[in-house]
C-alpha cells in the first residue's frame, strides 16, 4: 500500500514539475513521500524497548560502595542547598529588606517546591538518563530496570525522599505548633522510613529497598 502511495505520488510530482505548475505542490509531494517511507521505521523506534535486566538475588554489592554512593550524593544536595539558601537570602534582603513572616502552609510549600521536588526531579532524571546518580557513578555502581520508564524511577526516588520530605514537614509544623504530638510523631515516622529504607539497602541479599521493589529496579556494579 505504501509503495503503491508512493509510485502515485511520484507520478504527480513529475507532472507537476514538468509542466511548472505549481511548486508548492511539488514540495509537498516530496515531504509527504519522505512522510510514507519514514513513518514505519518511526513507528519501530517508538516501540523500541531496552531489553529487560536481569535482578540479581545475591547482591554482590559492597557496604563500602553504598557508603561511597551516599557519601557524594549527600554532598551534591549539600552543594545545592547551600546554593539555595545563599539564593534565597540575596532575593529577601534585595527584595523584602529581611525575610518575611511565612504561614505554616507557605512554609511547606516553599520547602517542598524549592528543596524536595527539584532534587527529587533532578534524581530522577540522572536514575533514567544516566543509569544513576553522581554517586552511583563515583562508586562505580548503577541503576537497573526490569522496564526502563520515567515512572519507575520516578516512583523510586519518591520513595527515596520521602523520609526527607515527612520529616520537614515534621519540623515545620513544630515551629509553629511548639512541636506536639503530631510534628513529634512525624518525625518519628520519617526517621523509621529512613533506616528502614537504609536497612534494606544493607542487609537484603538483593540490596534493594522500598522504592526498587516498587519500581522494579535495583542498583547493581557498573559492567567493565
Amino acid at each position: 500500500m505504501i509503495n503503491w502511495l508512493s509510485n502515485q505520488m511520484d507520478l504527480l510530482f513529475i507532472e507537476k514539475i514538468n509542466k511548472k505548475e505549481d511548486w508548492n505542490l511539488g514540495i509537498s509531494v516530496f515531504f509527504y513521500k519522505w512522510f510514507l517511507y519514514s513513518y514505519p521505521y518511526i513507528i519501530m523506534e517508538m516501540r523500541k524497548e531496552e531489553p529487560a535486566m536481569k535482578m540479581l538475588a545475591i547482591n554482590p554489592i559492597s557496604v563500602k560502595k553504598r557508603m561511597i554512593e551516599f557519601l557524594f550524593d549527600y554532598l551534591f544536595i549539600l552543594t545545592y542547598l547551600v546554593f539555595l539558601f545563599i539564593g534565597s537570602m540575596l532575593i529577601y534582603i534585595i527584595f523584602f529588606n529581611g525575610v518575611p513572616e511565612f504561614t505554616e502552609i507557605q512554609s511547606q510549600w516553599l520547602v517542598f517546591l524549592t528543596s524536595i521536588l527539584p532534587i527529587t526531579l533532578l534524581f530522577t532524571y540522572l536514575d533514567y538518563a544516566k543509569n544513576g546518580s553522581l554517586g552511583k557513578g563515583k562508586a562505580g555502581l548503577e541503576l537497573v530496570y526490569q522496564k526502563k520508564t520515567v515512572q519507575a524511577s520516578l516512583i523510586r526516588n519518591t520513595i527515596k525522599f520521602l523520609p526527607w520530605q515527612i520529616g520537614h514537614m515534621g519540623t515545620i509544623h513544630g515551629f509553629y505548633s511548639e512541636f506536639d504530638v503530631l510534628s513529634i510523631s512525624l518525625s518519628i515516622s520519617a526517621t523509621l522510613l529512613a533506616v528502614l529504607l537504609l536497612a534494606m539497602t544493607m542487609f537484603r541479599k538483593d540490596k534493594r529497598h522500598l522504592g526498587d521493589l516498587l519500581s522494579h529496579t535495583q542498583v547493581q556494579p557498573k559492567e567493565e
